[in-house]
């Protein structure tokens, strides 16, 4: 996992819109199911590997647009203050929220592959686990009509 050599939070999110997601709080909810914290990687390169595994496009395609655009794993959305908001792309987290165990192993053997080929080792029981609780994540947003967002502050 490429990791941005300072210490940093990401948070995960569902919120209605970019308007409501903007105006959530950036610190997370004790016990919220609809958000998961993590700290210390880049998330857009992560959801760039993830939309390049579940596509099965290169990642040279995907970062010819340019980080993070519509197209790639997510984008940015505008906010006053410190951090960085994204929205992960609807066709990610529609693809996060049908994958059934085995195409995320597959996303996962991928993405660790992905990693790889940038000079990063990412161990397989931390990609499984974050792959799993974002994509329940992502079935949760779906369900009830919502995207999926993330704080990097």
């Amino acid at each position: 996992m490429r990791w941005d050599g300072m210490s940093s939070i990401i948070r995960f999110f569902i919120a209605a819109e970019d308007a409501v997601a903007a105006g959530m709080s950036r610190a997370d909810p004790a016990g919220d199911p609809d958000s998961l914290e993590y700290g210390n990687f880049d998330p857009v390169g992560m959801l760039d590997d993830w939309e390049a595994a579940f596509l099965a496009r290169d990642a040279d395609e995907i970062a010819e647009g340019g980080h993070p655009t519509i197209g790639g794993g997510s984008r940015n959305v505008p906010v006053d203050g410190v951090g960085v908001l994204l929205a992960v792309s609807p066709d990610l987290v529609a693809d996060l929220a049908d994958a059934d165990e085995a195409r995320l192993a597959e996303v996962r053997a991928r993405w660790i592959q992905l990693q790889s080929l940038d000079g990063a080792e990412l161990h397989p029981g931390t990609a499984a686990e974050l792959l799993a609780d974002i994509a329940a994540l992502a079935a949760r947003a779906s369900e009830s009509g919502q995207g999926v967002y993330c704080w990097w502050y």
